[in-house]
């Protein structure tokens, strides 16, 4: 993979799968990274792009979410005012996804 940044800077990106290369032509230096330790990778993961299987999503929905869906349900109908819960987790664990998905629930 090859980027060109049309910029003052002239920068160029390259990535052969394992590496990454930022060329710095107005300052002629090449910084090379590891890519497992660049946004980079998460972008090329195939397995964060295509996500899980079908039959595991449907089975974490029956497992997890609509549960939980049913239970955050039962507890608001139990006080019948506005009920705060709290996601805690480490950047990346999901909370926004868990969130989203109760949301839809």
């Amino acid at each position: 993979m090859k980027c060109n940044y049309q910029n003052e800077k002239k920068k160029i990106l390259i990535s052969n799968g394992r590496t990454v290369a930022i060329i710095k032509k107005k300052y002629k230096k090449i910084y090379y990274y590891p890519i497992k330790k660049t946004p980079l990778f998460i972008i090329l993961n195939k397995e964060k792009i295509f996500g899980e299987s079908r039959e595991v999503k449907i089975k974490s929905l029956k497992n997890f979410y609509i549960p939980l869906s049913y239970w955050i349900e039962n507890k608001y109908k139990k006080k019948e005012k506005i009920l705060y819960i709290g996601l805690s987790g480490g950047q990346g664990s999901g909370k926004t996804t868990v969130a989203n998905i109760l949301c839809i629930i």
